[in-house]
């Protein structure tokens, strides 16, 4: 069973685009709080802390 694991993940593997360049981030993402531009520059800890100190 290990082999046939194994080997699916080498399968996957070789499928997958593996680039040495990290990956950018989009120009753009949905969100209904931010405008899109400013909610693709927003990391999940700021989300974090915004959510932390709304109301309570």
């Amino acid at each position: 069973m290990a082999t046939s694991i194994a080997s699916q993940l080498e399968a996957i593997r070789s499928v997958i685009q593996t680039d040495s360049e990290p990956r950018k981030r989009p120009i753009t993402r949905p969100s209904i709080l931010f405008d899109p531009k400013e909610a693709a520059d927003i990391d999940v800890d700021s989300i974090l802390s915004i959510a932390l100190s709304g109301p309570h």
